[in-house]
């Protein structure tokens, strides 16, 4: 498995992690071994997180050190966020509007993984209607009105 570099960026930790976790941590390698791997895949402020950490004795702390400042779940979710509000709207084409679709779906996905279920947040919800072009944003509000009026005769 390609453990991949990790510089820092809150989106990334988890893959990374999870590589990093079956390539090197679970092997039965010494601390020192171990740091010098970690600290092999790590660059900028990631790098810079565990300086100093020279020793293999360090190894857990090192970990701990990320784990902390970059690891955190509320972290993460609000980075995925972030990035989901900077993806920039589709325009009217059917490639465009598949490459949103597919970026807001892989956002969605690890957010998921996360334990935050995009589905039905409506801060989520507002976030990418408001990206979407005018005539697709019509036919979003149609549908859900459907909706709304299948469940109201179903009462």
């Amino acid at each position: 498995m390609m453990v991949p570099v990790f510089d820092g960026e809150p989106t990334q930790w988890l893959e990374f992690w999870e590589a990093f976790q079956s390539s090197v941590e679970q092997k039965p390698l010494s601390d020192a071994e171990k740091l010098a791997y970690l600290k092999g895949y790590l660059n900028g402020e990631a790098k810079k997180a565990i300086e100093g950490y020279t020793s293999g004795r360090f190894y857990q702390d090192a970990v701990e050190t990320l784990q902390v400042q970059f690891g955190k779940t509320d972290s993460i979710v609000r980075s995925f966020k972030k990035k989901l509000n900077g993806i920039k709207p589709p325009e009217s084409s059917y490639k465009s509007l598949r490459y949103f679709v597919n970026d807001v779906n892989c956002i969605c996905r690890q957010l998921k993984t996360l334990g935050f279920d995009p589905n039905g947040n409506d801060s989520i919800e507002d976030m990418i209607y408001e990206k979407l072009p005018v005539g697709i944003q019509k036919s979003v509000i149609r549908k859900k009105n459907q909706s709304f009026n299948f469940w109201i005769k179903k009462r």
